[in-house]
């Protein structure tokens, strides 16, 4: 399993052409630089839904939080997920985590507001 980096683009008064990432992998987990305000915005074309699972890193009086899950329906699913609170999701790089549990027609996109 690989750590993958996805680059947030940064929403601007003037509009955003969001990256679109493809070739995703069910094996990698990815990050992403968070700001408290970092979204990811989740397309599934394919034939089965896919399961977007975010690694919590934060715990309450010592117990750690648990991952959260969105599912992106199959065919037309689009879902935007987040943002994500530091205290719950940031790892010690202040990145948030994510897996992927279906990838075929799946593109995902990372928008952060300023």
């Amino acid at each position: 399993m690989a750590i993958v980096p996805l680059t947030p683009d940064v929403m601007t008064e003037a509009g955003l052409s969001e990256t679109v990432n493809s070739g995703l992998s069910t094996a990698n987990t990815y990050t992403v630089r968070n700001n408290g305000k970092t979204f990811l915005h989740v397309k599934n074309t394919g034939g089965t839904a896919c399961v977007v699972t975010i690694n919590a890193n934060g715990t309450v009086a010592g117990h750690t939080l648990s991952a959260g899950s969105v599912t992106v329906p199959i065919t037309t699913g689009d879902k935007l997920i987040g943002p994500f609170p530091a205290a719950v999701y940031d790892d010690q790089n202040h990145d948030v985590s994510f897996t992927l549990s279906f990838i075929t027609g799946v593109t995902v996109a990372v928008v952060q507001l300023p």
